[in-house]
């Protein structure tokens, strides 16, 4: 048996559970109600992108083991906004000369997330209706 299999999913679960628990309670110590600019999503969308900036320059310039960039970056990062993975996968198109899959991606992302969010609440509310539930 290779030992060796197990340790990529160990560290992205790891780093995974580290991410969405920083995320919950930052969410939970910034979050001061109301239906405005919710602030902390912008939070810690920005910080989870400069944070993924950081890491992966300096993990592609140096040699910090693929383990810890995969708990970090896809782990970590990833559940603490997968904004940061959305920008760096945008960025990385642009940087190899991809600009306009990249503008493509990078625009279509946010439009098409809101019109499932918006189908998918559609979804819901005609099942409830179907069950007499709303």
């Amino acid at each position: 048996m290779d030992k060796h299999k197990y340790r990529t999913p160990l560290a992205v679960s790891l780093g995974a559970i580290g991410g969405a628990l920083s995320r919950y309670y930052l969410e939970t110590w910034l979050y001061h109600g109301g239906v405005g600019l919710p602030l902390a999503h912008v939070i810690i969308n920005s910080s989870g992108c400069l944070l993924m900036g950081l890491f992966v320059t300096l993990a592609i310039k140096t040699n910090i083991s693929s383990e810890i960039r995969l708990l970090v970056s896809v782990g970590f990062l990833g559940s603490f906004t997968t904004f940061s993975s959305y920008q760096l996968d945008a960025s990385v198109m642009w940087d190899h000369g991809n600009s306009k899959e990249s503008l493509i991606y990078w625009l279509s992302s946010p439009i098409l997330g809101v019109v499932c969010l918006q189908l998918g609440n559609l979804m819901a509310y005609k099942w409830l209706q179907k069950k007499g539930g709303g």
